[in-house]
């Protein structure tokens, strides 16, 4: 019986969670919007968005974390996969918070937020939607285009005009990786599969600017082009999956898919849709689970633990449900 209310919960469970199949989900002025394989499945309305700025996921607790930014208040809350609830978070007034980021790390669990020129941590009340203990980490010497995290290594990464920069989860052993006269910087991803950064770049080039999606290590070295966007074509909205990368772009406005693979190198034009031409800000998210992430990486002991953890609140869902049976 025990086993059987195991498996009936959890298939339950995951019916809830993916009622829906998608691989990116896109942030629109009040809705999300998931794909699978380029086709929309799902649409959702967020009644109460205004002009929804940044969104990132959180594959342990299975929600979207966006950024709500309407002058003069800017709200930070949660969208539910599994309840199809929202969640406020924070709520601010809007200085400082136009090019706000937010994401989660699974290991700490702990939800990181940038609002120049400060990077904070902190942990959500479980009895509340208050974010509480809040821990500034990092003051920022130059304004900060987008954060990420490396649950294996344990760092925060942050990108400027100017720099790529990480420190250590608890704000220590702040580095510079990568100091260069780039003109512009607006998107940064971590990706533990091929424990490397992803990051685009605009630089001037005599009298035109290109447009560059580049990778390197996760210090900083071995940095690699890996697509060249074209001339005075705005990227951003940078994510990835086990095997491609994501941005949006402007001038053709669309999502492109670009392989990870270095033996493919033109991208695809996977949506067609008008966003808006808010260029700083990240509305597109993947749906990139944890197991995909960690698969064949060493010493990764607390990232598996995170991804475990669902199915020992399963067991206890199912011990709880037994109980009524």
């Amino acid at each position: 019986m025990y086993n059987l209310c195991i498996l009936v919960s959890l298939a339950l469970f995951i019916g809830l969670v993916h009622s829906f199949d998608w691989d990116i989900v896109v942030g629109k002025s009040r809705e999300l919007e998931f794909y699978y394989n380029g086709a929309l499945t799902h649409t959702e309305e967020i009644r109460s968005a205004n002009q929804i700025h940044t969104i990132s996921y959180d594959p342990v607790n299975y929600r979207v974390l966006m950024v709500d930014y309407t002058y003069p208040n800017v709200s930070i809350s949660s969208f539910d996969l599994t309840t199809r609830k929202i969640q406020p978070l924070l709520m601010r007034d809007a200085n400082g918070y136009y090019n706000a980021r937010v994401v989660f790390e699974p290991v700490t669990q702990l939800f990181f937020r940038k609002n120049d020129p400060y990077i904070y941590s902190s942990k959500l009340s479980p009895a509340s939607s208050d974010i509480v203990d809040e821990t500034l980490l990092v003051k920022l010497d130059h304004v900060c285009l987008d954060i990420a995290v490396d649950s294996c290594g344990g760092y925060i990464y942050w990108i400027t005009h100017h720099t790529i920069e990480r420190a250590r989860l608890n704000g220590s052993g702040r580095e510079v990786l990568i100091e260069d006269k780039v003109y512009d910087r607006r998107s940064l991803t971590v990706d533990q599969q091929t424990q490397k950064i992803y990051w685009t770049e605009k630089v001037h080039e005599s009298t035109n600017s290109m447009i560059f999606i580049k990778s390197a290590n996760l210090d900083g070295k071995n940095i690699t082009i890996l697509y060249t966007v074209g001339n005075d074509i705005y990227a951003t909205s940078l994510a990835v999956t086990k095997d491609f990368i994501y941005w949006q772009q402007f001038t053709d406005m669309g999502i492109f898919q670009l392989p990870k693979s270095p033996s493919q190198k033109k991208p695809r034009k996977l949506i067609s849709t008008y966003i808006s031409t808010c260029v700083y800000c990240r509305r597109v998210a993947t749906n990139y689970r944890i197991e995909e992430q960690i698969q064949g990486i060493q010493n990764c002991e607390g990232a598996q633990a995170a991804k475990t953890s669902t199915i020992t609140n399963h067991r206890t869902f199912c011990k709880n449900l037994s109980l009524v049976l």
